[in-house]
């Protein structure tokens, strides 16, 4: 049975972010999201980011705490936004989105998000050539540790998800109303 549940992800800097929360507003559900749940954690141990995930690569349980917290809310299957990277692969009733983005636009994104967002602060780098090699060390010990911990071979396997959109020439607006009408649309078809 459908779940009235988006999980997002998505490439590195392509909005994931800004449309859930602008998702849940104006489906007026709650938004979750891991990767605050990780910085908080990389603060309060006193790491950077980058950091933080070298270290989740080698202790798996630093990861479990995000995992166990995703998997309880898609359990629950009530109305809800959740953002996370391996959400698609812990529950098959929910809709799943993945917002793609061109790397080098996603890189200039995310720098400008560094230097404007204190929450981002925690992660460093000074040019988006920098951003490039961060964002690829990231996913390379992204994919390493879902393949340990959850047999996820490439999160990013478009072909695991309901539906994409690519944010590249899209504000923020145009990527939540175009997965707006395609939840409505998933939501209407029989299971």
């Amino acid at each position: 049975m459908k779940k009235h549940i988006i999980t997002l992800t998505g490439n590195l800097g392509s909005g994931k972010s800004t449309a859930a929360k602008k998702l849940a507003e104006q489906l007026d559900y709650p938004r979750f999201y891991a990767g605050q749940i990780m910085r908080d954690e990389s603060i309060k141990r006193g790491m950077d980011f980058p950091e933080f995930q070298k270290e989740m690569s080698k202790n798996p349980d630093m990861d479990t705490f995000v995992d166990d917290r995703i998997k309880e809310i898609l359990e629950k299957g009530e109305n809800a936004v959740v953002e996370s990277r391996t959400a698609f692969a812990f529950d098959t009733d929910s809709f799943h989105v993945f917002v793609a983005v061109d790397p080098h636009e996603g890189a200039r994104r995310i720098l400008h998000d560094m230097q404007t967002n204190p929450n981002r602060q925690v992660e460093v780098a000074e040019t988006i050539e920098e951003v490039l090699a961060s964002v690829e060390q990231r996913v390379t010990s992204e994919r390493l540790r879902y393949e340990k911990l959850h047999g996820i071979v490439d999160h990013f396997d478009q072909s695991k998800f309901d539906f994409i959109v690519d944010s590249t020439n899209k504000n923020p607006e145009q990527v939540v109303h175009t997965i707006i009408e395609a939840y409505k649309t998933w939501l209407s078809l029989d299971n």
